[in-house]
Parts: structure tokens; C-alpha cells; sequence
């Protein structure tokens, strides 16, 4: 195979690679995982084949990405509480843009679901209305950790990803078994 990728990390085992790389390695290595999965004859290669897996695959990857940006902005020695503040203002101010725009079918601020929807012609209403969903969910969950002038609390990367599981639990719980199959099918 012609991947630019020749392993595939194990985020338990790397414990400085985010969700959201993992995310994108199993993205970028979508076609040899399928390749490996129907050399394999697994039930999996059918379940992941599918343009709903695919496109939330790559919502999810996108969105991740979009909160390790966030998350490696408010890191270093030059930051402070008000620069934080600010950044999680504006991260906040974008969600309900990016809802909008799902709902009009502007995928540009989602470049991965944009390229998987462009070979499916289109993105299907229930991964619409799951990213819709998650989106609404996303943005209440950030007015519960950063309401206004309360920067107390911050959440932990643990806690931010419970949030993302628990706001796709079908779309998270799928992923997890593919995944968890996956490296049961590469250790066997």
C-alpha cells in the first residue's frame, strides 16, 4: 500500500497523541484499514465502508482538530487568563457559525467531511442532524465550564472528551468497536 503512514498509533499507548490525531491517522489510513479488514474477511470492513461512518469519521476528526487547535492556543508561557478568556470566547462565538452553516451545507469550516461529501454528492441528513445535535450540545457544554466571568474551572482533556462521546454516543460507541476490533484483529 501507498500510505504515507505505515503504523497506526495507539492513543492508550502514546499518551502525548490527542484524540483528534488518532482521529486523523484512522482517517488518513481509512482505505488500508478497509483493505485490511476485507483481506481479513471481518464484519467490520461492511460497517466501515458505510457513508455515514465515513462522513461522521470525518466530522469527528474534524471537530477534534478544531479543539486541539483551541487547546495547543491556550498553552505556553506567554499566555494569561485574560488571553485564555478571549480564545475561548471566540472558539465559543464560532460554534453556532458552524451550525449555521451545516444547515445551509457549508462544509468549509470542516474541510475532511467536506472532501468525503464531495465523493458522496452529498451529507446525509441523519449525520446533518447528529452534527447539528452535537454542535447545539457542544456549545452548551462550553456555557457550562466557561459561563461568562467564571474561569475558574477549566476542564480536563478527559472531561472534553467524555463530552464528545457522550454527545454521539451511537457514532462514538461505533468507532470505539471498530477500533477496539481492529487492533484485536491486527494482534491475532
Amino acid at each position: 500500500m501507498d500510505s504515507e503512514h505505515t503504523v497506526l498509533l495507539y492513543h492508550t499507548e502514546v499518551r502525548w497523541l490527542s484524540h483528534g490525531h488518532v482521529l486523523q491517522r484512522i482517517f488518513e489510513l481509512c482505505e488500508e484499514i478497509k483493505t485490511f479488514l476485507k483481506d481479513q474477511k471481518l464484519d467490520l470492513f461492511s460497517s466501515f465502508d458505510t457513508p455515514e461512518i465515513v462522513q461522521m469519521l470525518a466530522y469527528l476528526t474534524d471537530i477534534f482538530t478544531h479543539s486541539n487547535e483551541l487547546n495547543i492556543s491556550l498553552q505556553g508561557s506567554n499566555k494569561n487568563v485574560v488571553i485564555a478568556h478571549e480564545k475561548l470566547a471566540f472558539f465559543k462565538a464560532k460554534i453556532p457559525l458552524w451550525l449555521r452553516n451545516i444547515e445551509k451545507g457549508n462544509l468549509a469550516r470542516f474541510p475532511l467531511l467536506e472532501e468525503v461529501v464531495e465523493e458522496h454528492e452529498s451529507l446525509l441528513p441523519e449525520v446533518a442532524t447528529a452534527i447539528c445535535i452535537h454542535l447545539e450540545q457542544l456549545l452548551n457544554a462550553f456555557d457550562g465550564y466557561f459561563s461568562a466571568g467564571n474561569l475558574a474551572r477549566f476542564p480536563s482533556l478527559e472531561e472534553v472528551v467524555e463530552v464528545h462521546e457522550s454527545l454521539l454516543p451511537e457514532v462514538a460507541t461505533a468507532i470505539r468497536i471498530h477500533f477496539e476490533q481492529l487492533l484485536n484483529a491486527f494482534d491475532g
